[in-house]
């Protein structure tokens, strides 16, 4: 993703509404998306180069292990996308959002607790996703090996690549949905004890919504700063088929704090 360049959110119109009046964006358990491959898809590439590379990855620990919980975020790199429309738009009676990603990192950093949120681009080809990870492992390899010296150095460097691999379960998509050039954000924690009763960090982030028919777990993204006023919302695109006036989208927005938002429709037209 190039530096300073705005990335788009899809949804429909009673989305949107929420997005705008609760000032959040929200992240998703992985195993509630649209597709069902979520994850599995990258687990037996990263097995492998797991084996492949015993005397690299001998210290970093397992990224699928059973006790975390996937969190994360779509946005497209395309703008007024007929298949975006089509599929995250109700059929394009929705909205698009442009978000400045550089301000949600920046308003959001205190949330993520020191971990900096990042953008990360979708592989839908499994080539390719299977040589950047392996030009990764053989880099982590020769930080490992200048590290030797240091336990605390090597532990450090073990951590962050353990995380790194934890990202990248999420970021292998099936062929079938190349178009959408998509990047995710992601959030990943550690599930409770099924029989603790403390309050964890899970506990004190994950919220919960009502959504088909069940009650799915989500994460909060804050989209403005309600002290400073930064706000990382630069731009609303009505959907082709959106009967939304722009004067009430506009009205909608100040009366939520949002200033300075760029109101556009879809050059697009179809039934």
């Amino acid at each position: 993703m190039e530096n300073n360049a705005i990335v788009y959110h899809y949804c429909s119109t009673e989305t949107f509404l929420k997005i705008i009046q609760s000032k959040t964006l929200h992240l998703s358990e992985l195993a509630h998306t649209n597709d069902p491959q979520e994850v599995s898809l990258a687990k037996p590439i990263i097995i492998n180069l797991r084996e492949e590379h015993p005397d690299i990855l001998n210290d970093v620990i397992d990224p699928f292990a059973e006790d975390r919980s996937y969190f994360s975020l779509s946005f497209s790199c395309n703008s007024d996308l007929l298949s975006q429309w089509r599929a995250y738009s109700s059929n394009g009676t929705g909205f698009m959002i442009g978000i400045d990603p550089e301000i949600l990192k920046a308003i959001n950093r205190e949330m993520v607790h020191s971990e900096e949120l990042t953008f990360e681009n979708v592989f839908y080809d499994t080539d390719a996703y299977r040589n950047h990870l392996k030009q990764q492992v053989f880099s982590y390899g020769n930080t490992k090996a200048r590290s030797n010296n240091s336990l605390y150095l090597g532990k450090l460097n073990s951590f962050a690549f353990q995380r790194y691999l934890i990202k990248q379960c999420g970021l292998l998509k099936d062929s079938f949905y190349k178009e959408e050039k998509e990047l995710r954000v992601f959030r990943v924690i550690k599930k409770p004890e099924i029989l603790s009763e403390s309050l964890s960090e899970f506990h004190r982030i994950v919220k919960y919504h009502y959504s088909k028919g069940k009650i799915i777990p989500f994460i909060e993204l804050v989209l403005l700063d309600s002290q400073s006023m930064s706000n990382c919302l630069k731009s609303v695109m009505h959907g082709p088929n959106n009967a939304t006036s722009e004067i009430d989208v506009k009205n909608l927005l100040l009366a939520n704090g949002f200033n300075n938002v760029l109101i556009e429709r879809s050059k697009g037209s179809y039934r």
